[in-house]
């Protein structure tokens, strides 16, 4: 009996006829009195998914992340339509809508008094809701960062006014905050 164990274990000791690690990422190599790492399988990476410009694309799109290859780099942002706004005389009017938020707004032009202050003071009623300010994106197109804050808030609400087609129309449009890893 003893005879035939080592046997086994001199058997599971030869490279040609170990059998392979469990794990596919195990860098052991199959000798065991060879301490050198090996490996011929490319590691798994996690990182964002790519979206492919064949896929058809919907109004809200997904950013989590994926198993993916390590070249795969562009992550897709979700964005929500909360808000529709128009032009009164030097005022926007509109509503802010999400499950949590149902409000009538009033963006009001104000004086800045710095570099930093706000362009519009937000109201809805007779309170103070948030602040504005005119922003101009990287395409150079001219928007309004809005924020919107209030104690019955979990947090504050971060979003941009966008001019739509129509002259003196505005879309008010969130993106989930990224954070940092």
């Amino acid at each position: 009996m003893t005879c035939l164990i080592e046997e086994r274990l001199r058997l599971d000791r030869s490279p040609a006829t170990a059998s392979p690690p469990f794990f596919p990422c195990d860098l052991r190599s199959h000798s065991s009195r060879s301490k050198k790492a090996v490996s011929r399988r490319p590691p798994l990476h996690s990182g964002p998914l790519r979206m492919r410009s064949d896929r058809p694309r919907s109004n809200r799109q997904s950013s989590r992340t994926r198993w993916s290859r390590p070249d795969q780099t562009e992550r897709i942002t979700t964005m929500a339509i909360i808000g529709e706004f128009t032009t009164n005389g030097n005022t926007i009017l509109g509503h802010v809508r999400t499950l949590t938020v149902s409000m009538k707004a009033r963006l009001n032009p104000i004086e800045r008094t710095s570099r930093d202050a706000p362009d519009f003071r937000i109201m809805s009623e007779a309170a103070e809701v948030g602040a504005a300010w005119s922003q101009v994106s990287g395409d150079g197109e001219p928007y309004i960062s809005v924020k919107l804050d209030d104690p019955s808030f979990p947090a504050p609400i971060n979003a941009a006014l966008w001019p739509t087609e129509r002259e003196g129309d505005y879309t008010l449009v969130w993106n989930r905050p990224k954070r940092d890893a």
